[in-house]
């Protein structure tokens, strides 16, 4: 073969590997997304979080203009779900809500992901602060008559919650550090069974979300003595913050946002983030999360990583100073 055939040849190659090039380069990138996608949610059907979760479905469906199928997998304080995604594909079809025990958790067993490397933020969707209350009899009506009322009796006021290890534990923990008061957590797994206790005295006092409570609040079983967010809720507005009583250190609110697996790239993280705040800022929608006491959380990708950041760091601290251990 002579050098003018390779020559030629190599000239033709190198012209049909630039026209393939350009041709390639003038086509339309790939619609995403291009089929349905799927969310999973750590939570049963029919729980707040699900409800929550579900709320958003037929705007996300309008908006990413593809079925939204939500994917129930409870169980493990949402490890089962996280493990879930992070096995899934990286292509920006499949998400998860995560929940704020993806912050706590991994502080205290072992779990089958990392927290602030296997999951890529979209956008926190949901907060809502804890409500302190106690039943109406109760010899205390706001956080400070509360704290001298345990300081007089050395303590033993018992505060229920979620169990041992959940944010609800934590956050009595952080209470009695920040007041000096030794108040003692007891461990709930569900929440119709706190407020029988709580109401029929078996404990003193409860922590537990607005959209539980309200119904009791204004039936007059109980009464509340502080919103532990930053700032008093809508549909309790004359309920301190524990801030505003003097208690620091206090801000405290449960979470849910969405994320993806690690290496979605970041085109398609920008797409879902879009159709979750036009979804959240549906005010009906939007409302709707309001009249339960929670705060829609749409942010960008980057703002929700780094509040996971601190709320992990936050979190991880405190399990480590207190030494909590999983019972």
């Amino acid at each position: 073969m002579t050098r003018f055939t390779l020559t030629r040849r190599s000239f033709v190659a190198a012209t049909v590997a630039t026209l393939l090039t350009e041709h390639l380069r003038s086509q339309p990138a790939a619609a995403f997304p291009d089929r349905p996608l799927r969310l999973i949610v750590p939570a049963p059907p029919g729980g707040v979080q699900d409800v929550q979760t579900r709320r958003l479905v037929p705007k996300l469906n309008e908006f990413l203009r593809q079925p939204v199928i939500v994917d129930n997998r409870p169980g493990a304080a949402g490890s089962i779900a996280m493990e879930q995604l992070i096995r899934s594909a990286p292509d920006g079809h499949t998400m998860a809500m995560a929940p704020v025990a993806i912050s706590v958790i991994p502080h205290l067993m072992k779990v089958p992901y990392d927290t602030l490397k296997d999951l890529v933020a979209v956008s926190k969707v949901t907060s809502g602060p804890y409500v302190l209350v106690a039943p109406a009899s109760a010899p205390f009506n706001n956080l400070r008559e509360l704290i001298e009322h345990a300081r007089r009796k050395g303590g033993g006021i018992s505060i229920a919650g979620f169990g041992t290890g959940s944010q609800a534990h934590l956050t009595v923990l952080l209470l009695s550090r920040v007041t000096g008061v030794p108040f003692s957590h007891v461990p709930y797994a569900g929440g119709a069974q706190q407020l029988t206790d709580l109401i029929g005295g078996q404990v003193d006092l409860l922590l537990d979300f607005a959209a539980v409570l309200k119904q009791h609040l204004s039936a007059g079983r109980l009464k509340a003595l502080g919103v532990t967010g930053e700032r008093r809720l809508a549909v309790l507005p004359d309920i301190p913050t524990f801030e505003e009583q003097g208690v620091e250190g206090m801000r405290i609110v449960a979470w849910q946002g969405v994320v993806v697996p690690a290496r979605t790239p970041d085109a398609m993280v920008r797409t879902l983030n879009g159709a979750l705040i036009r979804a959240m800022n549906d005010p009906e929608v939007n409302a709707s999360y309001v009249a339960e006491g929670a705060e829609v959380g749409a942010d960008s990708p980057e703002a929700f990583a780094a509040f996971i950041r601190s709320e992990y760091q936050r979190w991880g601290q405190l399990i480590r100073e207190t030494g909590v251990k999983l019972e």
